[in-house]
């Protein structure tokens, strides 16, 4: 068995919380929007807070919140309640999801130079975000032998199954549901 799961404090979060509604509202200077653009982007300068702004900068500068109909509070609960779902662990932590969308940010800019529908850089985009969702820092082999922790999945990729069961979740909240201007059709 792994290392016990270590999940913030709650005044933590709502330290972190209470921090990013100050800032949400601004505009990152030229400098930083332009290094979001590279994916060796280091974040270990900023704080929880400092990303969750990061990443909605991300959000709107792809043009996603007028593309999809994204209501900017949904965009930001969506983003504080992905960064409560991941485990304080060494490396699948909150600031690896940065890690992550950063270089698929860079290949939706390359991708929409070239074509002018990004339709489903948003799946993408959501799949990144929330691919270590509650991880707890094992791998998919620990979880396969665990007596229990494969019961709700498969045996093919029973962590990966609960990091997209932990994102669906999260959709499943009405204040978190970043696409729930989709059509019913678009949804699936």
């Amino acid at each position: 068995m792994g290392p016990p799961h270590r999940k913030s404090s709650l005044p933590k979060h709502q330290e972190v919380k209470k921090r990013f509604l100050e800032i949400c509202d601004t505009t990152l200077s030229e400098e930083v929007r332009n290094a979001l653009r590279l994916p060796a982007f280091d974040s270990y300068e900023w704080s929880d807070a400092d990303i969750i702004h990061l990443m909605q900068t991300m959000f709107t500068e792809l043009g996603f919140i007028e593309k999809f109909n994204i209501p900017i509070d949904i965009l930001r609960e969506w983003l504080y309640e992905v960064y409560k779902h991941y485990n304080e662990v060494p490396f699948h932590n909150f600031r690896h999801s940065l890690s992550n969308l950063l270089p698929l940010k860079c290949v939706i800019i390359i991708y929409s130079r070239t074509h002018a529908d990004t339709s489903g850089a948003s799946d993408d985009n959501d799949d990144n975000h929330d691919h270590d969702d509650d991880d707890h820092n094992d791998d998919n082999g620990d979880d396969v032998n665990d007596d229990d922790g494969d019961d709700g999945y498969n045996d093919i990729s029973p962590l990966e199954n609960h990091h997209c069961s932990i994102a669906f979740r999260l959709l499943e909240h009405p204040d978190c549901n970043i696409f729930k201007n989709f059509n019913r059709e678009t949804f699936k």
